[in-house]
């Protein structure tokens, strides 16, 4: 009986001798959280809401500067490009009319002019030029009430709840629901995880994650770039295309998340151990990361998949989904984490990889029977569309923008982190947990963009320019 119980506790901590096993089972007992901790934050008081007000407003002021300078841009360029075509042409500026004429020498050609020969009886068109927009002072000054009357007129005309407005929000309220939910249950996550496994595990939770989704959001620009060019190919009813598309998204995603996610297999205990964690807090990070790297690119995955199915026109059945199986996974989470003894952040991996696994089976078995596919399967499973070379490179050509944007998006969190590893491990914690309650804020205004972006991918690929 002790043998049996020697090698489930050898295969819980991922192999090696009986003291590292001991270690790692007293870095749960052993928890007593930030009892002696000493604080070397201080309190900032009202100025640092002064100074985030004073940079944000800030930034709305650099926006019309911005506007000048590229308009100036702009029209520098097509002037130099309109120079560049006349350059290459000949033009005739010298009109003459020739008339024979009769003298003792002969026949001689006199040159008449234009002018003397009164034959344009229009005058030449005189083209006027714009004024250029400026800050202050001119006809086209951004701080005139000129300007501002056509900026309010033209909000007017953009925000005027037309036809394509009320798609767009019916399009885009699912997607803002399930991305408000998706940050509940994550955050009800981080709450499970500290009341029942305590400080050090809440530690290695946040940390964990913050540096697996830094890595995670850099190749997740394949997977949001499904929701322009799918879109796009469904406009112009290449169905084929659309699932091609879903295809090498989902191989591409693959091919880049096995090593990327295969270094923190490597580097993660040297990556704790910079922001100053106990070797406690470092073995349980290593132990959790081990395992859920897998449950990162299986939802990277199963992300391309119910992104598609948003593209197609069955986004309220994906958000009704993931709604109904993020609930599940939190109540039984608690359950385990309440009820089950021995229950550690390495068993709490193996349950979000076994999750994602089954919701993976029961999408695509739903969408399977209920004949969502049915246009696209000949793209998705019936062609090898790593072949389509034109594909792969519009693909990858819209998602490296996206993934570099995305990485900016969420690397200021990282930065800001490294920031607060300099005042020591506690702050790092707390840091962790204000980016998991601040990204259920943020998600709320997610949804409506990403919307907009599918339903103009769907009339561009249409060919409805004006809409």
């Amino acid at each position: 009986m002790d043998s049996e119980e020697d090698h489930d506790d050898q295969w819980i901590s991922g192999g090696g001798n009986q003291d590292d096993i001991t270690d790692y089972d007293d870095a749960y007992t052993d928890d007593d959280g930030f009892v002696d901790y000493i604080a070397t934050t201080t309190d900032p008081g009202p100025w640092m809401l002064i100074s985030v007000c004073i940079y944000s407003i800030s930034c709305l002021l650099i926006l019309p500067i911005l506007v000048v300078l590229g308009k100036r841009r702009q029209r520098r360029l097509l002037d130099e490009k309109k120079r560049q075509q006349e350059d290459e042409c000949t033009p005739m500026f010298e009109v003459s009319i020739f008339h024979s004429i009769e003298t003792g020498d002969g026949e001689k050609n006199i040159a008449i002019s234009a002018d003397d020969g009164h034959f344009l009886d229009d005058p030449p068109s005189i083209e006027t030029k714009k004024a250029e927009m400026t800050i202050c002072g001119g006809e086209r000054a951004l701080c005139s009430s000129r300007t501002a009357s056509r900026a309010f007129r033209g909000l007017k005309t953009i925000a005027k709840f037309d036809r394509e407005s009320k798609k767009i929000m019916k399009l885009g309220t699912p997607f803002v629901i399930a991305s408000v939910f998706e940050s509940f249950y994550e955050a009800v996550a981080v709450i499970l995880v500290s009341k029942y496994l305590g400080v050090k595990a809440l530690q290695a939770y946040v940390i964990t994650n913050l540096l697996i989704g830094l890595s995670d959001v850099l190749i997740g620009g394949i997977s949001d770039a499904l929701g322009t060019v799918c879109p796009h190919a469904i406009g112009a009813e290449n169905y084929k295309l659309a699932g091609q598309y879903v295809q090498i998204a989902s191989v591409v995603y693959l091919i880049g998340s096995i090593p990327v996610m295969g270094m923190w297999w490597f580097i993660m205990d040297d990556c704790m151990r910079l922001f100053g964690f106990s070797e406690d807090v470092v073995e349980i990070g290593v132990q959790y990361t081990r395992v859920v790297i897998f449950d990162y690119i299986l939802d990277g995955i199963f992300g391309n998949f119910t992104g598609f199915l948003d593209c197609i026109g069955y986004e309220k059945e994906g958000t009704a989904f993931d709604i109904i199986t993020g609930g599940i996974d939190a109540f039984i989470l608690f359950l385990l984490l309440k009820y089950v003894p021995g229950m550690n952040l390495f068993w709490v991996a193996y349950f979000h990889f076994f999750s994602a696994a089954i919701s993976v089976v029961v999408i695509i078995t739903t969408a399977f029977y209920m004949g969502w596919l049915d246009p696209f399967w000949e793209g998705l499973v019936g062609s090898f569309a790593l072949k389509n070379t034109s594909a792969i490179k519009y693909i990858l050509q819209t998602a490296i923008p996206l993934s570099l944007g995305s990485l900016l998006e969420y690397g200021e969190w990282e930065t800001l982190t490294f920031f607060a590893a300099y005042l020591g491990p506690a702050e790092v914690a707390a840091w962790g947990i204000a980016e998991s309650l601040w990204a259920l804020f943020e998600s709320a205004t997610g949804g409506l963009s990403e919307a907009g972006s599918i339903r103009l991918a769907y009339h561009l690929g249409k060919g409805n320019v004006e809409q």
